[in-house]
């Protein structure tokens, strides 16, 4: 089994923040941070990056122009990513089959927020992986929210 993930509270909320911000339409963006010495991936950072689907309320396509910056300034500075997050405006937070067709499949997490009720947004993180038949599979993840002052 997986190790659970983490996040710093703030940066929970700056991405449900940047998810209710764009609704209708989804939002994607990239966690990064670190690994502790026991193997827990810990997100303290979010770098929002524009959908640039040209169906935005029902996919995400992260521009290029803003991932790649976003990637290269985390390795930079000795950052991992630690996940890869899109939002879903109606729908729970669950991997679709668009979704599971990403080729960014190796990184640690995928999340997902779920803006069906923008009262109670909901999260859930998954890591993605091939099995034997090479057909693309998701198991949830646990995390955690950490306090800021952790």
């Amino acid at each position: 089994m997986a190790l659970p993930i983490a996040i710093m509270e703030s940066i929970y909320r700056e991405m449900v923040r940047y998810g209710l911000s764009l609704l209708p339409e989804e939002a994607c963006g990239v966690l990064s941070g670190f690994r502790t010495a026991e193997g827990i991936w810990t997100a303290d950072r979010f770098d929002p990056v524009a959908n640039l689907s040209p169906e935005p309320r029902t996919s995400f396509a992260m521009d290029p122009a803003g991932l790649i910056p976003v990637l290269h300034a985390a390795a930079k500075q000795g950052r991992e990513v630690v996940g890869f997050v899109h939002s879903h405006p109606s729908s729970a937070p669950v991997p679709s089959d668009p979704d599971l067709s990403t080729s960014w499949h190796t990184v640690p997490s995928h999340w997902i927020l779920s803006l069906q009720t923008p009262s109670v947004p909901t999260a859930g993180v998954y890591r993605y992986f091939r099995d034997s038949s090479g057909r693309m599979r998701y198991e949830p993840l646990s995390f955690h929210i950490l306090p800021d002052s952790f």
